[in-house]
């Protein structure tokens, strides 16, 4: 149940502490991100991932260019052994994905107890 906590302005508001025992954190519960510019809140939420997968990137490009001097048929089983590991990859992605929708979906409904369980 969401209960009404009334700030030092004067303002009631419904705070994730009340919503089944969950942690209030950070200033992203605090925001917004309906409001104000599209671009701008699209680049503050994504610029983990882009970060992420650029340093994702990396990895495979010095590889190449480590097994670039020792031949084709090295370049061959990089790429080979890469596409293996992007395979994997998407799987686990998209793993992460369900299970994340699954807990917003019970921390919408304010049941910790199942987000908890989802997540372990």
């Amino acid at each position: 149940m969401l209960n009404g906590v009334t700030s030092e302005k004067g303002v009631t508001s419904d705070t994730m502490e009340e919503v089944g025992g969950f942690p209030k954190r950070g200033a992203a519960f605090e925001r917004d991100w309906t409001k104000g510019s599209i671009i701008r809140n699209l680049l503050a939420l994504s610029w983990p991932i882009m970060v992420s997968q650029s340093l994702n990137m990396v990895g495979p490009t010095i590889d190449m260019i480590w097994v670039g001097k020792l031949g084709a048929a090295s370049i061959a089983g990089v790429g080979v052994a890469g596409m293996a590991v992007m395979v994997v990859n998407s799987a686990k992605m998209g793993l992460d994905t369900g299970a994340r929708a699954m807990i917003a979906r019970f921390v919408g409904a304010g049941d910790a107890k199942g987000a908890n369980h989802v997540a372990q």
